[in-house]
């Protein structure tokens, strides 16, 4: 098995020999089993253990038999304990889910405290088969089909060529101790009742379910691969990224199948059933400004394209200014202002400078979110004309519209920042000062 462990290590380019290994270990056979293979490959490796706190002395007595393995190994050994029960609790999840989420962030920290390369679990064949069952009862797609991977970021699982029976196999021959947790044996968990129940009727019809599930993952990872290899060459063709703000072209991206679509909304969490539904809806005539959320994203329907973005707080502002020269810090960018004599002042047609008449304007101003039944005169016209109808007729977007700032004198707004000045606050011959305005690049 050791031929076999080193030999699965080199082709799926796990690790090299001069970096360093933090071993998940339990304390149970499989973690024992691959513990021992790394001393006796001569790997540099540590061994992290984490107590749950919820097998009573159990849980105290596996720490201790983990702590012997490590001393024995003549390797660094970490270990913390967990109040589980009271961490679910807190964070509004089942128990299972918050020894999950307790393990890997402590794996984390003392990755990258002690400056270890990656982090290997010890999952195998078996673990494979019984993921790919939970997954396809619970629903899946592809990447739900591959089973586990070898590789995942900084996670490696250098036991998946190995099935349970290999293990058992190796530690006998080897005479080495485990610790067995008695929950393996109950069946109240699905992961125990896919291995107890479903498992060996599958057996029944392949005994070499393992090694075949095992093969079939291996064929859809390489499936999976390529379909991902081609999304990302046509991805250029009509994604683009802005500080955030992800934009597909609708159009280009309707010239591709639904699939890719569907991959795409995943990495923003969207469900399949959304994908489908938005993917229905720009397929046909539609009215811009519907709105979509996921778990962690916003989507818009905006007129020719999809608008993405996380999902946070608009942040709405209100800043009072005194002082005629000033600069402020308005998200990305500087506002320079200060006040000019007119003489000699050329006006600058850039969006992003204003002009105003600075007699017209009365201190403190402010600069602030627009909001709804906002209205103004904008420059070269008569009427008055609300702000939202405004940003409409100049065809700004949805995400746009919400990040808008305008400055306002005395409740009137003289300027929609970056866009257009008021007609009320324009400079004329009888200008004597000139209030100049400016967006910068912030230098912070």
């Amino acid at each position: 098995m050791l031929e076999a462990f080193q030999k699965f290590v080199k082709e799926q380019k796990l690790f090299i020999n001069t970096q360093k290994i933090l071993l998940a270990v339990s304390g149970g056979i499989d973690s024992v089993a691959m513990a021992h293979l790394f001393y006796e490959a001569k790997i540099d490796f540590g061994i992290a253990h984490c107590n749950f706190s919820l097998r009573g002395n159990d849980s105290n007595l596996d720490q201790a038999f983990v702590e012997n393995l490590a001393i024995r190994y003549q390797v660094p050994f970490f270990t913390i304990q967990f109040d589980t029960i009271l961490e679910a609790a807190n964070r509004k999840i089942s128990i299972q889910m918050a020894a999950r989420e307790l393990r890997y962030e402590w794996f984390s920290n003392i990755l990258t405290k002690h400056y270890f390369d990656c982090l290997a679990t010890a999952h195998h064949a078996n673990d494979v088969l019984e993921t790919v069952i939970i997954n396809l009862a619970r629903g899946t797609g592809i990447a739900g089909m591959h089973g586990i991977l070898p590789v995942n970021n900084q996670i490696i699982r250098p036991l998946l060529f190995a099935t349970r029976e290999n293990i058992e196999q190796y530690v006998n021959e080897n005479k080495l101790q485990w610790r067995e947790d008695s929950s393996n044996n109950s069946d109240k968990y699905a992961r125990n009742l896919i291995r107890h129940k479903i498992v060996p009727v599958l057996k029944q019809l392949n005994a070499n379910i393992v090694q075949t599930t095992l093969q079939t993952t291996t064929k859809l990872r390489q499936t999976e691969e390529a379909f991902l290899f081609s999304l990302a060459i046509e991805r250029r063709k009509f994604e683009t990224e802005t500080e955030g703000v992800m934009k597909l072209q609708i159009a280009k991206l309707l010239a591709l199948p639904e699939a890719y679509f569907v991959v795409i909304m995943s990495e923003y969490s969207f469900l399949f059933e959304q994908a489908s539904n938005i993917f229905k809806i720009i397929s046909s005539p539609f009215q811009a400004g519907k709105t979509f959320l996921s778990s962690s994203h916003t989507l818009i329907i905006d007129r020719f394209e999809l608008i993405i973005y996380e999902n946070k707080e608009i942040e709405t502002i209100s800043i009072l200014i005194n002082e005629p020269d000033n600069e402020i810090e308005l998200g990305n960018s500087l506002l320079k202002l200060a006040k000019i004599n007119a003489e000699n002042y050329k006006i600058d047609p850039k969006p992003e400078i204003a002009g105003l008449d600075y007699h017209k304007l009365k201190f403190p101003i402010e600069i602030r979110s627009w909001q709804t039944g906002d209205s103004f005169i904008p420059f070269g016209m008569k009427g008055r004309k609300k702000v939202s109808d405004f940003l409409i007729d100049i065809k700004i977007s949805i995400f746009q519209k919400s990040q808008i700032k305008v400055l306002v004198s005395n409740n009137e707004i003289a300027w929609v920042i970056g866009i257009r000045i008021s007609e009320t606050f324009k400079i004329t011959s009888n200008t004597k000062y000139i209030y100049n305005v400016e967006i910068m690049k912030s230098t912070s």
